[in-house]
């Protein structure tokens, strides 16, 4: 496929990390990106709030050390990264408040989460036609961890 003579006007729905973020890599290739965001902020699910000296996540945007390029964006706007050890919510520690929940341990409810998330991708790439599969698949994370009942996992969820 040959590239355009002139740029492009491209939209890019939403604001969110995935918007924006598609939005820079439109811009880096020539081209121009109108985002549209329904809400009167940028930032998508991602939303943090100072109250007093903490940061407070509302959202769930999240990076891990191998992001390498997240992390960039982050340092060249002057965010810095929250260990999320340190993270708090609802004024608690994230840590201590997963591991409020009910259920076994976190640590036996993480392995079945990471088990079951590569028994679904494994399904997906060998019964993509599957109606169970195709369902399973479609289900909101959330709605996939409350099915798996892991409600350890789905506190985690709400940072």
């Amino acid at each position: 496929m040959s590239r355009p003579k002139s740029p492009l006007r491209i939209a890019v729905i939403g604001a969110g990390p995935g918007g924006l973020s598609t939005a820079h890599f439109i811009q880096q290739a020539g081209h121009e990106a109108v985002v549209f965001e329904a809400e009167d902020r940028l930032g998508g699910k991602s939303f943090s709030v100072v109250r007093g000296d903490a940061m407070n996540e509302m959202g769930t945007c999240y990076t891990t050390r191998s992001h390498k390029l997240v992390k960039k964006w982050m340092k060249q706007v002057g965010i810095t990264l929250t260990r999320l050890g340190e993270a708090r919510y609802d004024g608690v520690k994230v840590v201590d408040y997963v591991k409020q929940g009910d259920g076994p341990p976190l640590a036996f409810q993480a392995l079945k989460f990471i088990r079951a998330a590569g028994r679904l991708r494994r399904d997906i790439r060998n019964r993509p036609d599957d109606p169970d599969v195709r369902a399973e698949a479609s289900m909101t994370t959330a709605e996939w961890v409350k099915r798996l009942g892991l409600p350890k996992i789905d506190l985690a969820s709400h940072r």
